[in-house]
């Protein structure tokens, strides 16, 4: 199976990119796409096998993960394996490697939460496969926790179980305080709750949080200022 690095700004991209490569040396980098859904159809469009797998750049992937995945579950389904927060101690789907069919992606796809959005099963494969460190830096440790709140806040993905979801909502929005960069966690994961409540019902707001420009606009004028002046 093809295997794409998908990064933009994530401040450690490189050293990920570095590992993955040393794992899995056939691996290719897809890089500065704007928009996540064009960037996974741009991958889709590359991959010369069936199924593609996607590593997100600020994903260290465990040394003991496989990516010879058995044909067996290879039905047409998105899987996605588990991925350790190293912030609140969550492992579930956030960030977490997915292997997608090539065939799912067309020239309009349009997405808030492209790996359970698409009209195929979604799989849970149970294996901690990496550590999802979003926490780089000021902005990718409160953009992470913004997008994943406002999915988690509005509900919006397919097939949720809503006692599961709301108990990571609660988590996101209250452990991880002493972590580095936690304090942009957690203003993110508030500030993404609020958005995700406010906007549960209108499409086009929603699909905001797969732009990375507003999202960089949205941290500058609505977050790093209350983070600075301790007004959070």
């Amino acid at each position: 199976m093809d295997v794409f690095f998908l990064t933009y700004s994530e401040s450690n991209r490189e050293k990920n990119w570095l590992r993955l490569k040393s794992l899995f040396p056939k691996a290719r980098r897809v890089h500065g796409i704007k928009g996540l859904a064009l960037a996974h159809q741009i991958c889709a469009k590359l991959s010369n096998s069936s199924f593609f797998f996607v590593v997100n750049g600020d994903n260290e992937v465990c040394p003991s993960f496989n990516f010879s995945t058995p044909e067996k579950i290879l039905k047409p389904a998105v899987y996605c394996w588990r991925s350790l927060n190293p912030v609140n101690g969550l492992i579930y789907g956030f960030g977490g490697i997915k292997l997608f069919p090539k065939k799912a992606f067309s020239a309009n796809s349009s997405f808030v939460d492209i790996s359970t959005s698409l009209k195929l099963n979604y799989k849970v494969v149970p294996e901690v496969a990496s550590i999802t460190r979003f926490n780089g830096s000021a902005l990718s440790a409160w953009r992470g926790a913004f997008r994943e709140c406002v999915k988690l806040s509005s509900e919006c993905i397919n097939n949720q179980k809503t006692g599961e979801t709301r108990e990571r909502l609660s988590i996101w929005c209250e452990k991880g305080a002493e972590r580095m960069f936690g304090e942009y966690v957690l203003l993110g994961a508030k500030q993404g709750k609020e958005y995700g409540q406010t906007n549960k019902e209108n499409p086009k707001a929603l699909s905001k949080i797969n732009d990375f420009n507003w999202l960089k606009q949205f941290f500058k004028t609505k977050a790093q200022n209350k983070i600075q002046t301790g007004s959070v």
